[in-house]
């Protein structure tokens, strides 16, 4: 099991990093937009609120199936409009973080949760990667050179905000670094809020080569108020099994050469790959009703799905494209990067010493 400390781990009970729920009240001295005042990261920057956005200025993609891809070939066409929607998407994050890294009373007081420490822990932030779905696109490299234009416009020009390269597959990049020193390839899995992304990750030499992805299934997230209802849960557990049973069984046929152990991310905090927080009942976190330790759970429901004795390690997302950037030692700017990934919600995660992870291999291949 990879471990490693930051402030909001080290506290118990366990402290929430999340900033989906982070408000900015305030920020003093500062001219704040009137769609930014008030607002919480997630009413900012979720795929929800930011499909209500779009189709405001182009109501004609409501028929697109998908919203976003079109989106961003208005923005790949220069279309001033979708340039200038996208760079108020920039722009909020920009605020999010300026909020972070002040850490003004006037939000601090919204967020008892978080100690100094945690407050403490932000500032000292210099460097931001993006991933997730919605930054795939062009959208990525706007909303960074925007937010950064933010920070340092208000006086903090040491932060670097960058758009990753496979910011989709940040989650499945990360949980592939966790694969013993012997695997050739392994199954990972990404257990997101909307979709359940799959794929084969291949190793050359103990490095990671490359990921050939699988077709992504859709998440049984359909009840996402937070229900305390145990068949609710099974259904839910049900599906994520069923997923990694047909993945085992489909790379089997194909000819992997599977290592035993798999590994995912999932939209839920945890604490030693089982949610943290027992009020916890959103899509994921429910499923503690059905188990002392999910990953011991899902390996031994899958393993008899399958005929053959798995293991799985369970990773927070935002834990989990955090891995991505894990370098040996935790020394420099290591310890001074966050990683945020868009997409249904907002995740985030910090970098660990990489100690135990695979290297990521120079000719590195996410293959289409």
């Amino acid at each position: 099991m990879v471990e490693w400390k930051h402030p909001f781990l080290e506290q118990r009970p366990y402290i929430r990093p999340s900033l989906n729920q982070a408000r900015i009240v305030d920020l003093p001295g500062v001219h704040l937009p009137w769609d930014v005042r008030g607002k919480t990261g997630y009413q900012l920057l979720s795929s929800h609120f930011w499909r209500q956005r779009i189709l405001a200025a182009f109501p004609e993609l409501a028929a697109s199936p998908d919203v976003f891809r079109a989106f961003d070939r208005y923005l790949a066409d220069g279309v001033g409009r979708a340039l200038l929607i996208g760079e108020e998407y920039g722009r909020s994050l920009g605020y999010l973080l300026l909020m972070l890294k002040r850490g003004d009373a006037v939000n601090r007081v919204v967020r008892p949760d978080w100690q100094a420490v945690h407050w403490q822990f932000w500032r000292e932030i210099t460097t931001i990667w993006l991933g997730g779905g919605l930054m795939a696109g062009h959208l990525g490299q706007l909303t960074a050179a925007t937010a950064q234009a933010v920070l340092h416009r208000h006086h903090f020009p040491e932060m670097t905000v960058s758009c990753a390269p496979y910011a989709a597959a940040l989650p499945l990049m990360g949980v592939a670094r966790a694969a013993p020193a012997a695997a050739a390839a392994m199954l990972v899995f990404d257990f997101g809020q909307t979709s359940l992304k799959r794929a084969v990750a291949v190793y050359d030499a103990g490095q990671l080569l490359a990921l050939h992805p699988l077709p992504a299934w859709p998440a049984a997230c359909t009840h996402m108020e937070a229900y305390n209802n145990v068949e609710i849960a099974r259904h839910t557990a049900v599906s994520l099994l069923q997923v990694m049973a047909q993945s085992w069984q489909e790379a089997v046929r194909a000819g992997w050469q599977l290592s035993p152990h798999m590994a995912a991310s999932i939209a839920c905090y945890l604490v030693n790959g089982h949610p943290a927080l027992p009020w916890d009942m959103g899509c994921y976190g429910r499923l503690q009703l059905l188990t002392p330790h999910l990953p011991t759970y899902l390996a031994a429901q899958v393993s008899e799905l399958v005929g053959s004795p798995l293991k799985l390690q369970l990773f927070h997302d935002g834990t989990a494209a955090a891995l991505t950037y894990a370098a040996a030692g935790k020394t420099g700017a290591l310890g001074k990067t966050a990683v945020l990934t868009l997409g249904t919600a907002i995740g985030n995660g910090f970098p660990p010493a990489a100690t135990t992870l695979r290297p990521i291999h120079a000719d590195f291949q996410l293959v289409k």
